[in-house]
């Protein structure tokens, strides 16, 4: 029998699942419990594979609603991020106005630790609408992935911003060299990784966390 190993830390903090589903985190809680309670000798005698590193990648991807294959560029993430956003906002909009709500009524969602959606502002029907996002396995599951997208594209153009001249790379002050020393770490950690997109995905979670503001009237990425 062969089991297949694969413990991400980037699928624990999304807890992805496609609608109707189980989550990742669940099989895979599920899987472990089972292997604990099988005999040592026959865990022994199991063959056991490691997913390589491009299969891990394109799971990750295909989470994402990237392609699974092929090179990956910022286009690509910002057109996923993109089509997410629009069902996001078509979904939002026909929840608040099943509730009684203004479909263009301005809001802002972000996740929490435990993956459930919140909202950030205080209104009365607010706990309602926050259940019926939450229960909406289809919203959940494209706002998860629009968050994971426009993390890392957040995260990258932080990254071009903090970029510095060569004279500052020589001579960093304290606060800079700390700064710069991070950075380094960083990137071996993201050379060195089996899944490198699941580790940036790590980076600009901590980072550059999401907030999704429902504003149609001034929605940008419509343009």
């Amino acid at each position: 029998m062969t089991s297949i190993i694969n413990n991400s830390a980037y699928y624990d903090k999304y807890q992805y699942s496609k609608p109707g589903g189980k989550t990742l985190e669940s099989s895979q809680n599920q899987d472990d419990s089972r292997h604990k309670n099988v005999d040592k000798a026959s865990v022994s005698k199991k063959d056991q594979v490691t997913l390589s590193r491009a299969a891990t990648e394109a799971r990750t991807r295909e989470t994402m609603g990237l392609s699974p294959t092929g090179r990956l560029q910022k286009k690509d993430i910002e057109d996923a991020a993109r089509s997410q956003h629009e069902s996001v906002e078509k979904a939002i909009a026909s929840h608040l106005e099943s509730l009684g709500f203004n479909p263009d009524l301005n809001i802002s969602l972000t996740l929490d630790k435990e993956n459930n959606i919140i909202i950030n502002e205080k209104f009365a029907g607010r706990v309602d609408l926050e259940e019926l996002l939450n229960n909406d396995s289809e919203f959940l599951y494209n706002f998860k992935r629009l968050s994971a997208n426009n993390e890392i594209l957040d995260y990258t153009t932080g990254l071009q911003i903090k970029q510095t001249t060569l004279a500052e790379l020589l001579n960093p002050s304290g606060s800079d060299e700390n700064a710069l020393m991070s950075m380094a770490l960083r990137y071996e950690e993201l050379k060195g990784s089996v899944n490198p997109l699941e580790t940036l995905l790590g980076f600009s979670k901590q980072d550059t966390p999401y907030t999704y503001v429902h504003n149609p009237e001034n929605d940008t990425t419509k343009d």
